[in-house]
């Protein structure tokens, strides 16, 4: 099976990643944005759009940077249902989140005879969002990808995409397969009083968004998406 890995950096350039993309064989796209002072700014589904457009294969693996595999056959189990039929997602058996950091600090460590009785102790992830998740090319550019109306860090672009391809008939069907969200600085334990504001008020504009954009078009996007440098 060909594989290609599209890694987009949707921040400032960064050598040390583009160097690891190239000793892996990875394509890398700087996507263009530029960092701002302002408080709002693009999510990270325009990035996603971008990497969607470049990719050449027929089915799209979108998975977010701190997703852990931890079997070898992850990657050919979950595009076998698409590859099947491009309705289904392929999606994880076995998600599960490393809230408090036990995973990361064990892989940090080294210590992998612990991996499997660590990554039980984890807590359940939802496959149903696209933390890393197959779906058919075709059908990501039936719905004109990731809507890019949603704003900052705060989610609800995954919960949207999600629910557009449910709407326009596509289900998720599971695959042997064990995933883990590692560990890292999550927006919602954020201590300063400014910032913990700007991210409710972020969240609540994108759930606001995602509630109302329910009872529109599954097919997104008019004037354009996943331009790059747009």
């Amino acid at each position: 099976m060909d594989l290609e890995i599209v890694v987009i950096n949707d921040s400032k350039d960064d050598e040390e990643t583009k160097k690891i993309c190239s000793d892996f064989g990875a394509k890398y796209i700087l996507s263009g944005r530029k960092d701002t002072d302002s408080s709002w700014w693009r999510g990270p589904g325009k990035a996603l759009n971008i990497g969607i457009k470049k990719a050449k294969g027929d089915v799209i693996i979108i998975s977010g940077s701190e997703m852990f595999l931890l079997d070898n056959t992850c990657i050919f189990n979950i595009v076998q249902p698409v590859f099947e039929n491009e309705k289904n997602l392929g999606v994880s058996s076995n998600s599960k989140d490393d809230i408090k950091g036990d995973f990361l600090n064990c892989i940090e460590s080294s210590d992998t005879k612990n991996l499997d009785n660590i990554f039980e102790s984890c807590i359940k992830l939802s496959n149903e969002i696209p933390f890393f998740m197959a779906i058919s090319k075709t059908s990501l550019f039936n719905i004109r990808g990731y809507d890019e109306d949603f704003s900052n860090y705060a989610g609800y672009d995954d919960n949207d995409i999600a629910f557009r391809l449910i709407a326009t008939g596509h289900k998720y069907v599971e695959t042997e397969c064990r995933v883990v969200h590692l560990y890292h600085h999550r927006f919602y334990d954020l201590k300063n009083d400014t910032d913990e504001l700007d991210f409710k008020k972020v969240m609540e504009r994108n759930l606001n968004l995602f509630n109302d954009k329910k009872k529109e078009s599954p097919i997104r996007n008019p004037n354009g998406w996943g331009e790059l440098n747009g």
